[in-house]
């Protein structure tokens, strides 16, 4: 048994309620390990929990252990009476920083099971474990299949840490060796030495072998190849550019064209050997990396190559040694053309604008009106928008407080005239003139569009109809704002037969985004909110035009628009056809594969002329 698997109970819980775990929480574990680490599984299996064993409930809850020696105190496993709670303590400065992590041992597994809530879903944790006992204790009570299946929980022994990490790493080969170490209270030194060591000599070695097979790999078209193989590499921590490339590939798929797409989805797919062995053996004709650039894979490259930039940021950080950059949107295309003005010689740049599925015959609408809004609503505390000092947070919060006169005087839409009046109202002027900048950027990014939101979520429900709010930042609790608030499904979690009156659609700086395009097809009455309305118009680059939609400034121009799309739907939803039509004329993501191809076929013939 570990050093730190028990500690003294106080007499007090000597009465503690039993809580027999289900077996079902066993059986999960165990048929998912069994599949990950078959031999690790058996063992396990084989280890008996002893009978002075007792499952319990831990002083904050969670399920845990008590042991009772016959002639001793009772004891708590792991060395704790409140596994959640001594989690949340030990890990209040753990960064989910994306590295992989190694716990230096299992305790109550309070630690393990809020790594696995709080790290990305790409990140993994290693747990140093040797304890049969305590490993089947806490497999019996807390369910970590989920973990298991997907590679984010790999249990390695401590006293054979460097063999076991090396031997998983060889069989996942997109996964990483533990970067980092979380040290369990009652870890020895001897132990926790012998675990550094082992995790440093580990990432060498699998490093060291993972390049070597990258060398020696070329992903190049088949011999003589005619018909297009698209490979595409993205992310699935980047939803929309992840749900664009899927979408993407079974556009390219239902005509004919075969695809490979390689997203990094868990933490076995993370290092680029793992997607260079599945497009080496598909043999693209064509690689398109989505907002992740092809030299991510460090390795010969004969097949042409193509950028997919669906951010701004992405196109200012993009890889510009690609045969093509393509941009999602128009916003996105400046942004590339800016960027490749930088190269000599500039790469070649073109559109190939977010889209839509294919549209489907869609129920008619039921039950009572509701309005939609399409909004992201950034964190305004001043934390979040990095305002440390005094003077600089009075004047924030004379500039939160105005938002009540957005909805009148649609000037406070501009960062600056925003600043003026905030530091007006609080008596003060700022003078650094990188402080003035930063106070604006702030209110661009973050004060004026959460401003604006809840501005228009206050509007549309003084009007009656039900609100559903989607975008990142809704279950953010605020001040005066209903429950009703606070749960944003996403888009495609509304049913198709709910009676959308009207979709409200807070315009970002880039106006053309996929959420967007998704709700044009789902047939929903558009409403744009932009504080430049033929700036919208622009941004959408024909793919929506001024025929589709409408545009207000302020919640005072709203409200008669939703008043008008709940009393008379006949008209809003004639126009949302008509964006559904738009959309089916050109717009899916079938026609975008078809201009894909088209352009890398141009390029081809253009190359074999004399």
């Amino acid at each position: 048994m570990t050093a730190s698997a028990l500690s003294p109970l106080p007499a007090s819980l000597d009465a503690s309620s039993p809580a027999p775990p289900d077996p079902a929480i066993w059986a999960h574990n165990f048929a998912a390990l069994s599949t990950s680490q078959p031999a690790l599984a058996a063992t396990v299996a084989q280890a008996a929990i002893p009978e002075h064993w007792k499952p319990v409930r831990g002083l904050d809850g969670a399920a845990t252990w008590r042991i009772e020696p016959p002639g001793h105190a009772p004891l708590w496993l792991g060395a704790t009476a409140a596994p959640r709670t001594r989690a949340a303590g030990l890990l209040s400065h753990v960064a989910s920083d994306g590295q992989n992590l190694m716990l230096t041992a299992l305790g109550a597994g309070g630690e393990l099971d809020l790594l696995l809530q709080r790290l990305p879903a790409t990140s993994a944790v290693f747990v140093a474990e040797s304890d049969g006992s305590v490993l089947r204790a806490v497999l019996s009570s807390t369910d970590f299949s989920g973990a298991i299946r997907d590679g984010r929980l790999w249990l390695v022994p401590p006293e054979d840490a460097f063999n076991a990490l090396v031997a998983i790493c060889r069989e996942q080969v997109g996964l990483l060796p533990p970067a980092r170490l979380v040290v369990i209270p009652g870890t020895g030194d001897q132990r926790l030495a012998t675990l550094t060591e082992a995790c440093r000599r580990a990432a060498v070695t699998v490093e060291g072998e993972r390049k070597t097979a990258l060398a020696a790999m070329t992903l190049a078209p088949p011999p003589g190849a005619s018909a297009p193989r698209i490979g595409i590499l993205g992310s699935a921590g980047d939803a929309p550019a992840a749900a664009a490339a899927r979408s993407l590939a079974a556009g390219a798929q239902s005509i004919g064209i075969q695809t490979r797409l390689c997203l990094v989805e868990s933490p076995r797919d993370v290092h680029p050997l793992a997607q260079a062995r599945k497009l080496a053996e598909f043999h693209p004709t064509l690689l398109l990396g989505v907002n992740i650039a092809a030299s991510r894979l460090p390795m010969r490259v004969e097949a042409a190559t193509a950028g997919w930039c669906t951010t701004v940021a992405a196109a200012e950080q993009c890889d510009v040694g690609v045969g093509m950059l393509l941009a999602a949107s128009p916003t996105i295309s400046d942004a590339l053309r800016r960027r490749a003005a930088q190269t000599s010689p500039p790469p070649r740049v073109s559109e190939l604008y977010w889209a839509a599925d294919e549209p489907g015959c869609a129920p008619p609408p039921d039950g009572p009106a509701a309005v939609v809004i399409l909004a992201d609503l950034p964190a305004t505390d001043e934390r979040a928008c990095g305002i440390e000092q005094p003077t600089h947070k009075l004047i924030w919060r004379r500039m939160l407080a105005l938002k009540s006169r957005i909805a009148r005087q649609p000037e406070l839409l501009d960062a600056e005239a925003l600043l003026l009046r905030g530091e007006r109202e609080a008596g003060i002027t700022v003078t650094d003139a990188g402080v003035r900048q930063a106070l604006r950027d702030a209110a661009a990014s973050r004060l004026i569009p959460a401003l604006v939101a809840r501005t228009i979520e206050s509007a549309a429900r003084a009007l009656g109809p039900r609100v559903i709010t989607i975008g990142d930042g809704w279950d953010r609790p605020a001040e005066n704002v209903t429950s009703a608030s606070l749960t944003s499904p996403t888009l495609r979690q509304i049913p198709s037969e709910t009676n959308v009156a009207a979709c409200v659609v807070v315009c970002p700086a880039d106006p053309l985004t996929l959420r967007l395009l998704e709700a044009a097809r789902r047939g929903w009455p558009l409403l744009l909110q932009s504080a430049v309305p033929h700036g919208v118009r622009t941004g959408l680059g024909g793919v929506l035009s001024e025929r589709h939609y409408l545009t207000f400034r302020t919640a005072a121009e709203l409200q008669p628009l939703l008043k008008d799309a709940v009393s008379n739907p006949a008209a809003h939803r004639s126009r949302a056809n008509r964006a559904l039509e738009q959309l089916r004329g050109g717009h899916t993501f079938t026609d975008r594969a078809r201009a894909l191809v088209a352009m890398f076929d141009a390029d081809a013939t253009a190359e074999r002329r004399p």
